[in-house]
């Protein structure tokens, strides 16, 4: 099956920077208890056999990435360690292999006292936040031995739904505007403390900083005498 334009954007990037961990996706799901090892196993399995895209690889075939669906199953390891921040991290720095898959993994961390907790670990082409939500649903009811309360809904029936209906002839319109109105338009260079990196990679930092209760709390339009609408009162975002 064809991936989607978000997916194929994706595998485009990893092919760049095979194995990178910068698109990796945590997902921390807190117990509250001493976890049934057996039970977590069996969960996980069938969280892989309710929803197709955990068990998805990315291969080449011809000259087009394409999806092609696999068997249930799931890598998991248990540690026990009072520092889960460590053993996140160390999780988080293993990269995937799109092409032979699995796109991800598993880890029950023991915690003497706190819990346990399972860490999910995905690619981004095979999850978002709004996925991580169901995700952690499904495997709730499923640990506890229930069904999920919402039907599953296979991510590759949109994807070949947008390559049928989204085609060059619809899409041609806007793209020709977009070229029209960005003609001539020149890189806009800023100056940095640093050099850019020669090819773009995920390395970075977390820096935490505090947001006063009034400023971060919503505004009235009408305070400012602007319409709502993108970018002014409660229409703007920040990207």
């Amino acid at each position: 099956m064809p991936l989607s334009f978000g997916q194929e954007r994706l595998w485009f990037l990893d092919r760049l920077t095979p194995g990178s961990t910068e698109f990796t996706v945590p997902l921390f799901i807190r117990l509250g208890e001493r976890a049934d090892l057996d039970a977590v196993h069996a969960a996980l399995r069938a969280l892989a056999g309710r929803h197709e895209i955990l068990r998805t690889r990315y291969p080449v075939i011809g000259d087009q990435p394409r999806q092609v669906v696999g068997e249930a199953g799931v890598e998991l390891r248990e540690a026990a360690t009072t520092d889960l921040a460590a053993e996140a991290t160390a999780e988080l720095g293993r990269g995937f292999d799109l092409a032979d898959g699995p796109v991800w993994r598993a880890l029950l961390v023991r915690s003497d006292g706190a819990g346990d907790t399972v860490l999910l670990t995905l690619h981004h082409i095979a999850c978002d936040g709004w996925s991580a939500v169901t995700l952690e649903r499904d495997f709730r009811a499923l640990y506890a031995g229930a069904e999920s309360p919402v039907p599953a809904l296979q991510y590759a029936d949109h994807a070949v739904w947008q390559r049928t209906h989204l085609g060059d002839d619809l899409l041609a319109p806007g793209l020709a505007a977009w070229r029209t109105a960005l003609e001539g338009v020149e890189p806009l260079h800023l100056p940095t403390d640093r050099p850019r990196p020669a090819l773009r990679d995920g390395r970075g930092a977390v820096v935490n900083f505090a947001v006063p209760g009034d400023v971060a709390r919503p505004c009235s339009c009408e305070r400012h005498g602007t319409p709502p609408g993108p970018g002014t009162g409660r229409g703007a975002r920040s990207g």
